[in-house]
């Protein structure tokens, strides 16, 4: 299982790097190293969400609670322990809501380091700030699992969301993202598009 440390650490890396294939060529040496059942999840969080892009839950939350804190007690914090702490924050209800996420997010808290605690907050409040939009992202997979570009966008904008053509990818190749159809009741996902640095920059991409 992918501790969540190295998530943040890749995030780390990410902040320092300038170049935008170098960004994208950090996520997909990260995803390539995941294993499947923690696919979907890593991109959302990449993406600054805390759950896939076609998940309807919401954390009702916009930061870890100001006091919350600790010393990464118990054992270090895995990309899944990160995704069942956020389900649970999102499955509260009823009376004192409030506080019954605040200290669910609290426990989750106490097991993280500093370094943690902020790639946590930054989730929860949806900016990633590391210069990965979605459109790199998806780029990022496709590379990952030698998919064309196109195929991808075709995909993402079939199943409404990156981590399931992540998933897809990852299964299938080139082939199951190719053959990627539209899902009853899935929205279809606006096309992605990056911002050029200029104009040639777009005839050489394009």
């Amino acid at each position: 299982m992918t501790v969540f440390a190295d998530f943040a650490a890749l995030g780390r890396r990410l902040e320092r790097v300038r170049g935008r294939l170098e960004k994208r060529d950090e996520v997909a040496r990260f995803l390539r190293g995941l294993a499947p059942e923690e696919i979907a999840t890593a991109v959302a969080f990449l993406a600054a969400r805390a759950f896939p892009a076609s998940d309807p839950r919401v954390l009702g939350v916009r930061w870890l609670p100001r006091d919350a804190g600790g010393g990464a007690e118990g054992a270090p914090l895995t990309l899944l322990d990160v995704a069942g702490a956020f389900a649970d924050v999102a499955a509260a209800t009823g009376a004192g809501v409030r506080r019954t996420r605040d200290a669910r997010l609290a426990r989750l808290a106490a097991r993280a380091s500093a370094d943690e605690r902020d790639f946590l907050n930054r989730i929860i409040g949806g900016e990633m700030r590391t210069g990965v939009s979605e459109g790199l992202l998806l780029e990022a997979i496709a590379l990952a699992w030698g998919v064309e570009l196109s195929a991808a966008r075709r995909a993402a904008l079939f199943l409404g969301d990156l981590g399931a053509v992540a998933t897809l990818a990852a299964a299938g190749g080139a082939a199951a993202v190719a053959g990627a159809t539209p899902r009853p009741f899935v929205p279809l996902l606006p096309m992605l598009a990056e911002i050029a640095d200029d104009f040639a920059a777009v005839l050489t991409a394009h």
